[in-house]
C-alpha cells in the first residue's frame, strides 16, 4: 500500500468518516455548535441539511461522541427503517434492551418504561442520520417520542440528519406540529477554496506526512476545481492520486496527478483537456439578409406601381409569360444560391368609369387594390440540403 512509500502512519483519506479526523471548516463548525447548544439545552428537535459528500454522517459522529458521557446515544440510519416496529426496535437494540419476539405496542412500552427511570443517563440522545429517506409515518412517530416528559425535561432529544429531501418533508401540512417544534436547522456546504487547500494539507501532515513537500499548490488547484470544494471528492481523487503516484514511483503530487487520478475514478477524458469555445455575448443568430434578398423586398404598392421593364432588372427576378405556368424549382444539395422570383403578369383591371353619384368605399379600395397584386412565388435561399418526396401511381403487383 502506499501509506509505506510516503511514510504515513495511517490512511490520510479513508472513504470512511472517522471522528478522530474532524476538520473544523466554517459551515461544518458552526452547525456543530448550534446542534450541540439545542442538545445540551433542551431547546428541542434539531436538523441538519446539507448534499451528498458534505460531512453529515461525521458531523453526527462527532455530536455522539461528545454526548456519550451525558446522555444514552443510539445512532440510527433511516435508510434501514420502514416501520414503525423496526423503528423501535432499533432504538431497543441501540439501548441494549430486549426487541425480539414483541409487538409493536410492546416495543414503544418497552422504551417508554426505560426511559421514564429518575436517571439523568436514562436521557436518550436519538441522532438520525439519512432522515430524508423516512416515510412521513415514522416522523411522526419520533415526534411522539420527543413528547416524553420527566420532571420538565423531555426524555428524548433528537437530532435528524438528511439531503434537502428532508426540509422539503417538513413543509408537508402533516408534519406542521412537528416543523414548529424544530430548535435548530443547520445548512453544510462544501469547501471554499482556501478551506480545501487547508483541509487537504491537514489531513496529510495529521497522517505522519509533510504536505509542503507532498503536494504542490497545482494539485490543490486541480482537486479544487474538480471537486468543487465536496470533501467526499477530495478524499476519493487524493486517495486514487497517493496510490497511482505510489505505483508509479512518484514522491510528489502536482496537478497532472490529480488529472490523471480525476479521469481514472471518472472513467472519462480529464475536463481539463476539453477546450470549449467562448460564447459571443450569448445572442443566437439566425441568419442575416444580405444584399440581394433585400432588395426583393417590395411593397403592395411599389409592385403594382413599377413597370414591367424595371420590375425586369431587378436582380433575381423573372417575369413570367402570360402563356407560362408559374411553378417552384424544387430544393437542391448544390450550394445555397438565390433562387430566382418568378411574378405571373396579371393585366390591371379597367376602372369603370365613374358617375356623379358614385362613392368610393373602403371595402371598394381594398377590394380594387387586392386585384391589382400580382401572383408572387418565391423559392428562399436554401442553406441546408432538403429532401425532396416524389409519389409515384401504384403498381399493380399482378
Amino acid at each position: 500500500m502506499f501509506e509505506s512509500f510516503f511514510g504515513f502512519t495511517a490512511r490520510p483519506f479513508a472513504a470512511a468518516p472517522q471522528a478522530d479526523r474532524y476538520f473544523a471548516a466554517e459551515s461544518i463548525e458552526h452547525a456543530r455548535q448550534t446542534l450541540a447548544r439545542a442538545i445540551e439545552r433542551a431547546e428541542g428537535p434539531a436538523m441538519v441539511v446539507g448534499p451528498a459528500g458534505t460531512g453529515k454522517t461525521l458531523l453526527c459522529q462527532v455530536l455522539a461522541e461528545q454526548f456519550a458521557d451525558s446522555f444514552r446515544v443510539a445512532t440510527l440510519s433511516g435508510a434501514r427503517l420502514c416501520t414503525r416496529r423496526a423503528l423501535l426496535q432499533n432504538i431497543l437494540f441501540e439501548l441494549g434492551l430486549p426487541y425480539r419476539d414483541m409487538e409493536e405496542g410492546e416495543l414503544r412500552l418497552s422504551l417508554m418504561d426505560h426511559l421514564e427511570g429518575g436517571s439523568r443517563h436514562r436521557t436518550l440522545l436519538l441522532i438520525v442520520d439519512e432522515a430524508h429517506t423516512l416515510p412521513m409515518r415514522l416522523l411522526e412517530e419520533l415526534r411522539l417520542l420527543t413528547n416524553l416528559i420527566h420532571d420538565g425535561q423531555p426524555r428524548v432529544r433528537l437530532l435528524l440528519a438528511g439531503g434537502p429531501a428532508l426540509e422539503e418533508h417538513f413543509a408537508n401540512p402533516k408534519l406542521e406540529s412537528f416543523n414548529q417544534r424544530l430548535a435548530a436547522r443547520c445548512y453544510l456546504h462544501s469547501f471554499s477554496r482556501d478551506e480545501s487547500f487547508r483541509y487537504v494539507r491537514w489531513q496529510i501532515d495529521s497522517a505522519g506526512a509533510n504536505s509542503g513537500a507532498l503536494v504542490r499548490d497545482d494539485a490543490l488547484q486541480a482537486a479544487y476545481t474538480a471537486s468543487d470544494g465536496i470533501p467526499r471528492l477530495l478524499n476519493q481523487v487524493f486517495d486514487h492520486a497517493l496510490f497511482l503516484a505510489a505505483a508509479g514511483g512518484h514522491r510528489a503530487i502536482d496537478g497532472e496527478a490529480i488529472q490523471e487520478a480525476w479521469a481514472d475514478l471518472q472513467q472519462l477524458p480529464t475536463p481539463w483537456s476539453v477546450q470549449t469555445p467562448s460564447a459571443s455575448g450569448g445572442v443566437i443568430e439566425f441568419g442575416e439578409l444580405d444584399d440581394d434578398a433585400a432588395s426583393l423586398v417590395l411593397s403592395d404598392a411599389e409592385l403594382d406601381d413599377a413597370p414591367l421593364d424595371k420590375v425586369a432588372t431587378i436582380p433575381h427576378l423573372r417575369i413570367a409569360k402570360p402563356d407560362e405556368s408559374v411553378r417552384s424549382e424544387p430544393a437542391r444539395s448544390e450550394p445555397a444560391r438565390h433562387e430566382p422570383m418568378i411574378v405571373s403578369e396579371v393585366p390591371r383591371p379597367v376602372a369603370k368609369a365613374s358617375t356623379p353619384m358614385a362613392k368610393s368605399t373602403p371595402a371598394a379600395e381594398k377590394s380594387a387594390s387586392t386585384e391589382t397584386i400580382g401572383v408572387t412565388r418565391y423559392a428562399p435561399p436554401v442553406t441546408h440540403p432538403e429532401v425532396e418526396v416524389t409519389f409515384h401511381d401504384p403498381i399493380d403487383p399482378f
